[in-house]
């Protein structure tokens, strides 16, 4: 019976004919292939009963919101991102990790390259014919043991540079989420005051990177002002921007 389950809904009467049918299929083995290719849709694709429950949720939601009179209100989470003072010191702290990491890598690389030189140096010394065979040997292990140096100095660069990007990407994502964390907050808190019971944030791109919001004329229950200056409250005395800046732009736009 469960291969025959599906998410369409009928009227009652229908509903326990559909049924019987059904039945009558089920112990019929000729019928079954039959009954299956009339009941699956294009491309064996089936609603499954979770998905079907949902999207009852969802349509009950909807109308319960469109009988309550829904009150509105949007907010521009991208202008928030970019105009909100923590994003600009996060930053700020960012690219100061950055340049600490580097400043390191550097000094590493330098080691490396006075290793090549003088891993060159005791081979040309190991080649030098006019030393003896068993002195030419012994500047032979020595650059042997050189080139094991080097060997180990370029494990240690390539590590290095793996460890320092993973530092970095994780800093970045908990400065990013931790901002997000504090926009959303403020937001919400913003639409609840004011009596609002849905919203909306109107810079939010679609799955193939098209507005959601296409048009709302909303102005006087846009959060978007009120927000970030809220948000702004708590910044030092020698930031300088807000909203429509172009000096504290985003190195990257919130996380989606």
């Amino acid at each position: 019976m469960r291969r025959f389950m599906t998410a369409q809904v009928k009227a009652p009467d229908a509903c326990a004919r559909s049924a019987d049918t059904l039945v009558r299929v089920s112990r019929n083995p000729q019928s079954r292939t039959k009954a299956s290719a009339l009941l699956s849709p294009p491309g064996q694709l089936r609603i499954s009963m979770r998905n079907a429950f949902f999207g009852l949720l969802v349509v009950y939601a909807l109308t319960a919101a469109a009988q309550a009179q829904t009150r509105v209100a949007t907010v521009d989470v991208s202008t928030l991102w970019t105009n909100y003072w923590k994003r600009s010191q996060g930053n700020t702290a960012v690219h100061a990790q950055m340049a600490d990491k580097k400043k390191q890598f550097d000094g590493m690389v330098a080691h490396y390259n006075e290793l090549l030189a003088e891993h060159q140096k005791l081979l040309d010394a190991a080649n030098d014919q006019a030393v003896s065979a068993q002195e030419r040997a012994r500047r032979q292990e020595q650059a042997d043991a050189k080139q094991q140096e080097i060997r180990d100095a370029e494990d240690t660069l390539r590590l290095f540079k793996k460890q320092s990007q993973e530092a970095v990407e994780e800093q970045m994502t908990r400065m990013r989420q931790s901002i997000l964390d504090e926009i959303f907050s403020v937001a919400k808190a913003n639409a609840s005051a004011g009596n609002y019971n849905l919203l909306i944030d109107s810079s939010a791109p679609s799955a193939d990177q098209t507005p959601v919001v296409l048009y709302a004329n909303t102005k006087r229950h846009d959060l978007t002002g009120a927000t970030l200056k809220q948000l702004n409250s708590t910044a030092p005395p020698d930031f300088v921007g807000g909203a429509g800046s172009a000096t504290n732009q985003p190195d990257s736009g919130p996380a989606r």
